[in-house]
């Protein structure tokens, strides 16, 4: 039940831990003559040759909403491995990219990227005994806007509604180094500070009002759903106020506050030393803190 003949088995390998690993390329998880599909493909990660049925990781590329795509967890093998070795299928979605400002065409916003990963999950449960897959639940990790995605995945049940599943069906939900869980207090802080160059395009993406800013934001759905055990990862300096890090972290701080005071479980991690781009390209790395920080919370999801 591949949906296709894109399918794809990477010979090449890096080290003996990667000898078993099989990748399936540019699987089809929707067939539409109006979007490109480009657009409407995954990337399968699995170890071949697991005798034990394999849980599902679904990881969301970041690119500032406008740019990005899956082949970037192909330069973060020890990411990708890591997660293997812990008893998971790694499934990457492209999904439709987000209108750069004064782009003339018909507007791409946040909506159509988490509809887009949604209907990649649905594909992928119907699908999962195809790949060794033993539950319908699955673990959600998202990097830079593609936190942000996760985010709002893991809060506002409509999206996964719409293709047929529910938020039962996330395990756990883990963002690395997003800010707009709440898109107006991000824009507060943002305000003058490091980051004021990219108010415009948080703007442009998520609207130029307080009530059309929090319809993208995670933190507006939070009571009465059922939202999944969350870790929320930051990086960078902190102590300058106003610096990315600062920022960074007092955003997930004061998401994770909110989910912890509407009853859900949630923690929020900060690394000074490492930086947004190490918290991905090193993770799986031997030591590497952000990475233990997630085996914890994954032993705590069992």
């Amino acid at each position: 039940m591949f949906l296709g003949a894109l399918l794809f088995q990477n010979s090449s390998v890096a080290n003996s831990e990667e000898m078993s690993m099989r990748m399936l390329e540019n699987i089809v998880y929707r067939h539409s003559s109006s979007i490109s599909e480009k657009f409407s493909t995954l990337d399968l990660y699995y170890d071949q040759s697991a005798t034990t049925p394999k849980k599902l990781l679904v990881f969301v590329h970041g690119g500032s909403w406008v740019s990005g795509d899956k082949n970037h967890i192909r330069k973060t093998k020890a990411l990708r491995q890591w997660f293997i070795n812990k008893g998971y299928a790694v499934a990457v979605p492209n999904f439709r990219l987000s209108t750069r400002p004064n782009n003339i065409q018909e507007k791409v916003t946040y909506r159509e990227q988490v509809q887009d990963i949604a209907r990649a999950m649905s594909w992928l449960v119907k699908n999962r005994g195809e790949y060794g897959i033993e539950s319908s639940k699955i673990l959600l990790a998202g990097y830079s806007s593609g936190a942000h995605l996760v985010a709002l995945l893991s809060s506002d049940d409509s999206y996964l509604q719409n293709a047929g599943l529910s938020l039962d069906h996330i395990a756990g939900s883990i963002s690395f180094d997003a800010h707009a869980y709440d898109v107006p207090y991000a824009l507060k802080l943002m305000s003058g500070s490091d980051k004021q160059s990219r108010v415009p395009v948080i703007k442009h993406l998520f609207g130029g009002n307080a009530i059309q800013q929090l319809e993208g934001s995670p933190i507006h759905y939070i009571k009465g759903a059922n939202v999944p055990p969350t870790l929320l990862i930051s990086a960078d300096p902190s102590t300058k106020e106003g610096s990315k890090g600062y920022i960074s972290l007092m955003t997930a701080k004061h998401y994770q506050k909110a989910l912890v005071n509407a009853g859900h479980s949630a923690k929020a991690l900060h690394f000074d030393n490492e930086t947004h781009k190490s918290l991905v390209m090193d993770f799986g790395v031997a030591n590497d803190k952000p990475t233990k920080a997630v085996e914890r919370f994954l032993f705590g999801l069992r």
